[in-house]
């Protein structure tokens, strides 16, 4: 109930066009096809099962679980079925759903996340280090990282109840749930992880291009 006793509803819908619809599910359709191009040239042929291409697995498996998350929120949070309903009402199966799909959502693109910064380190290990040992020991890592970090927030998420409908940063979809006055949960379960990536990209490749440019310059001198 609203402060003047109405009731407060869950905007669950939201009028969308049929375009936006079939954009969005092309692309995530057309980006999970690409991913399992990955998975099975890696499974059928083993002279291209390199540390590397183990990297892009994972992270082609990431990006399938956050397209598809994309795709089950499209169909379920923007079908004309699923009406605004009002919050003392809502059935159990919406909520549990919206709550999956924001669950899957977080865990898909937070581990998209760190499977690239995995890749960008696994290439300075590879050019800069140069010590196998080093490289395996650090595969180990990005497991324990890059899947247990997303499990836990999604756990400490669901939890604290702050997945479902998102209000603030991702109107439209389930996500992770935020007030204007809890802004940081939102960033925490995603610009966070965004800003990390870029800062950490950059400054990777930017060592790796001073590494080889002193070491070009030293072969000419």
């Amino acid at each position: 109930m609203t402060s003047n006793g109405t009731d407060e509803y869950i905007p669950f819908n939201h009028d969308y066009t049929l375009a936006f619809k079939l954009t969005v599910g092309l692309v995530c359709l057309l980006s999970i096809a690409g991913s399992l191009l990955v998975i099975f040239t890696y499974v059928l042929f083993k002279n291209l099962r390199t540390v590397a291409r183990q990297l892009l697995v994972n992270l082609s498996v990431a990006d399938i679980l956050a397209n598809s998350s994309h795709i089950f929120g499209m169909a379920a949070n923007l079908s004309r079925n699923a009406t605004s309903a009002k919050k003392s009402d809502v059935h159990f199966d919406v909520a549990a759903a919206c709550s999956s799909q924001g669950g899957l959502a977080l865990f898909g693109t937070v581990a998209c996340f760190l499977w690239t910064i995995a890749l960008a380190f696994h290439l300075f290990a590879l050019l800069v280090i140069k010590r196998s040992k080093v490289r395996r020991g650090l595969v180990a890592v990005f497991y324990v990282i890059c899947w247990g970090l997303p499990l836990t927030l999604v756990i400490a998420y669901a939890s604290g109840g702050f997945l479902g409908y998102e209000e603030v940063a991702h109107v439209g979809w389930c996500y992770v749930r935020s007030r204007f006055s809890q802004r940081w949960i939102a960033v925490v379960g995603y610009d966070a992880w965004m800003c990390l990536v870029l800062l950490t990209l950059f400054v990777l490749f930017a060592v790796i291009e001073l590494y080889l440019r002193t070491k070009a310059l030293a072969i000419l001198a």
